[in-house]
Order: C-alpha cells, then sequence, then structure tokens
C-alpha cells in the first residue's frame, strides 16, 4: 500500500504547532542567579554572596564599594546609608562595610560616617545629621556635646562666636563685683557703669583689656 502523500502545507502547519507548543513548554527560561556566587566542581557550588560584597550575578562579586553604602549577607547591589546613620562594622575596610547603626547623642553622622560633635555646637538626639550651634554667649558647648551648657557664677564664655563657644574662664578678680546682677558685652557695660567703679578697678581694667579683648567676654556673675 502506498503511503499517503503529505504535502507542503500540512508540514508548515505542523511544524508551527510544535514551535507554539515549545514556546508554551512547562520549562521557563533560566533567568540569572543573583545574590549568589558560585564555584565550579565545588560539593555546594552556590552560595550567598558574603556580607561586604554583592553578587549582580553567579559568576561576579565586587566589594560593596564605598562608605556610604553597605552590602549584607546576599546582596545583589549595595545599599546606601540612611540619614543619621553610619556603615559598620568600623574595623573592617571602608569598601566592605555591611550594616549600618544609628548615630548617639554626642555626634552626627553624614556620609556613612561618625563624627563627634564639634566644640561650639551640639547634638542633642540619635540619627542627627548636622550639628546645632550652641545657642548664646551665656552657654558653651565642648566636643561631644548632647546639650549646652551655662556658664558658672562669676565666669565667661570663651571661644568661636556668640553662637558657638566652647568655654568658660573666671571673670579677673576686681571685674566681677561691678557686673552684680548683670549679663553683658565687657565694653558697653564698662562705657555704661564706669562713673560707678572705683578707681583702683578702672586701672585695673585698662590693664587687663588685651587679655579680655581676645574673648569678646560676656560677665555671669
Amino acid at each position: 500500500m502506498t503511503p499517503p502523500i503529505i504535502s507542503t502545507q500540512k508540514i508548515v502547519v505542523l511544524l508551527l504547532v510544535m514551535l507554539i507548543g515549545t514556546s508554551h513548554s512547562s520549562h521557563p527560561k533560566p533567568v540569572p542567579l543573583r545574590g549568589y556566587t558560585c564555584k565550579k566542581n565545588a560539593q555546594r557550588p552556590c552560595s550567598l554572596c558574603p556580607p561586604g560584597f554583592y553578587c549582580s550575578d553567579k559568576d561576579t562579586m565586587y566589594p560593596c564599594g564605598r562608605i556610604d553604602v553597605y552590602c549584607p549577607l546576599g546582596s545583589v547591589k549595595p545599599t546606601p546609608v540612611s540619614k543619621g546613620y553610619f556603615t559598620t562594622p568600623e574595623n573592617v575596610d571602608e569598601d566592605k562595610k555591611d550594616s549600618e547603626e544609628q548615630c548617639q547623642p554626642g555626634y552626627y553622622c553624614a556620609g556613612g560616617q561618625k563624627h563627634p560633635c564639634p566644640k561650639g555646637y551640639y547634638c542633642p538626639t540619635k540619627s542627627m545629621a548636622t550639628p546645632i550651634e550652641c545657642g548664646h554667649s551665656t552657654v558653651f558647648c565642648t566636643e561631644e556635646s548632647f546639650k549646652p551648657t551655662r556658664v558658672l557664677k562669676g565666669f565667661f564664655s570663651v571661644g568661636g562666636t556668640n553662637a558657638t563657644r566652647y568655654g568658660q574662664e573666671p571673670a579677673p578678680e576686681g571685674l566681677c563685683f561691678a557686673f552684680a546682677h548683670f549679663r553683658c558685652d565687657l565694653f558697653s557695660c564698662l562705657f555704661h557703669t564706669l562713673d560707678r567703679w572705683p578707681t583702683q578697678d578702672i586701672l585695673l581694667v585698662t590693664a587687663l583689656s588685651s587679655h579680655v579683648a581676645k574673648a569678646t567676654m560676656d560677665m555671669a556673675c
């Protein structure tokens, strides 16, 4: 018996059916393995990308990069540090950070780094990104301050500007009593109260003027 002859048209139809069936196969197209690193000929060839590195595919692993990003276990790409946080651990290279930590009072964090609050400023809360000026000349702020410190009685604030004082010094002997119950700039007080000062105290002010001028004093008696 002669086998039936299949026309060219039928052959084309059959090929199309086969192609469609293949495209709807239950086996999806493989995708690159990300967040893992794989070694050839190993008993367990693939493992999560280690901390401090990121793996864009199974064959590439890179150091995290900069101090303002971090890469936890299984990273596909670096994660930017949050505002007011710094990257950790602190004892590893800057390009291999794997976590972040919140800034504590007395410090501020910028660009992934932790800094002590500078003198003349204070950092009152966690997650500070910018220090705050100490305030005015009746208070001062040393390094790592989390709040301003009030100038003691008989002392005056020194350093910086009126808004960024960072220390205090005792008032020179013979001056403080003349300013009892006053808190003002030395030279304006001197102008308005000179006629009430004893002669010996006026001479003392003149002798001490060069020392006092360096501090642009504010008396706190």
